[in-house]
């Protein structure tokens, strides 16, 4: 068949010195092989684990709920504390009031002992003989309108007239009596008259 004819084929080149033969369907692309050569190949990560670049970071929480139930807490301390206060206060009123109370109790029953023995030590010397004359109920009417003379009529004198009828009254509550009047002028600085010794 022969050489081939111009514009078919390759073209009717001489070949370059040291080079391949012209001829063929034309030189490689530039790279080698058919089309773009592909990416290099990315690293592949481990089983269950996202990658790093898609974690997000937590979110964070709201602490409001936490500032409250500090506050509840807080708030119940110091009621607690309050209420102890209050109560170990109110307890020491009431063992002062009870120890004021014993302490008059004491105080009266100490006072009652010296008039009972005052007016025993009266009735004593009003039987042997001292005093106004005769029993004790003979000497009680007297005796009353002179304390009411020496407290200058504030007592209406009407009073005394109970005294009058005294038949059958034990003596002893007679001279109890005188020694109330006694006790009563004594404490006002009253001359004492003669049916209350």
């Amino acid at each position: 068949f022969g050489t081939p004819q111009p514009g078919f084929g390759a073209p009717n080149t001489p070949a370059p010195p040291g080079g391949p033969p012209p001829g063929g369907f034309g030189a490689p692309p530039p790279g080698g092989g058919f089309g773009a050569p592909p990416p290099p190949a990315q690293p592949q990560a481990g089983f269950g684990a996202p990658p790093a670049a898609a974690m997000a970071p937590p979110k964070k929480k709201s602490k409001t709920g936490l500032y409250i139930g500090l506050g509840c807490v807080a708030l119940l301390l110091f009621g607690c504390i309050g209420t102890g206060i209050y109560l170990w206060w109110a307890a020491n009123r009431a063992v002062d009031a009870v120890n004021e109370t014993l302490e008059q109790a004491g105080q009266d029953l100490e006072r009652a002992g010296r008039e009972a023995a005052e007016n025993a030590a009266a009735a004593e010397s009003a039987a042997a003989g001292g005093g106004g004359g005769g029993g004790a109920c003979s000497r009680i009417a007297g005796c009353c309108r002179g304390y009411i003379d020496a407290m200058g009529g504030t007592v209406p004198a009407s009073t005394c007239d109970a005294y009058n009828n005294v038949v059958g009254m034990q003596d002893s509550l007679c001279e109890q009596t005188i020694a109330g009047y006694r006790s009563g002028l004594s404490a006002m600085n009253k001359t004492i008259p003669a049916d209350c010794n």
